[in-house]
């Protein structure tokens, strides 16, 4: 499992949730709560690729209509203010996970932000497939913080905390 993984898995629960709820908003749901919602190059991208259902959609524009439709959204599903900032943050992740700096992400960030997609996940009622799969990827970057024997040694002789690797 990677985090690119996780992201896909994110996009297919967001995707579900808007294609359950949006239809309810109104007639015109597919231009007013979703197309009108993208930016304009997202808006310029469904038009040439003929986009007409959410699973069209990539992730950014699936957050971004997730975002700009959250009242109704966030009222319809009960949701609240941290449920809005796992929202908020997941489009910094997304953005961040699409540009990898050369030399990765520390460990410490990416257990950041899978743990955020996780909870997020949770609150959008993914599978437990899904849960399960983000779970999985949650622990192993977890113990690649974790200090090794080797390193506890080396960080009680330093002061220095160890474990901090990088993740591609």
């Amino acid at each position: 499992m990677s985090m690119h993984q996780i992201l896909g898995d994110v996009a297919a629960a967001i995707a579900a949730v808007l294609q359950r709820e949006l239809p309810q908003l109104g007639q015109d749901w597919w231009q007013s709560n979703v197309v009108d919602r993208l930016s304009i190059q997202q808006q310029r991208l469904v038009n040439e690729r003929r986009v007409e259902s959410l699973p069209g959609l990539d992730l950014a524009g699936l957050l971004r209509v997730f975002d700009q439709n959250w009242n109704p959204l966030g009222y319809r599903l009960n949701l609240d203010q941290q449920a809005r900032n796992w929202l908020k943050e997941a489009q910094g992740i997304r953005n961040r996970w699409a540009h990898l700096p050369p030399g990765g992400l520390r460990s410490e960030d990416a257990y950041r932000d899978i743990d955020t997609l996780y909870r997020l996940l949770g609150v959008l009622g993914a599978d437990q497939a899904t849960l399960d799969r983000a779970q999985a990827e949650r622990g192993r970057v977890l113990e690649e913080l974790a200090p090794r024997p080797k390193d506890k040694e080396v960080a009680l002789q330093t002061g220095q905390p160890q474990g901090r690797e990088r993740i591609h």
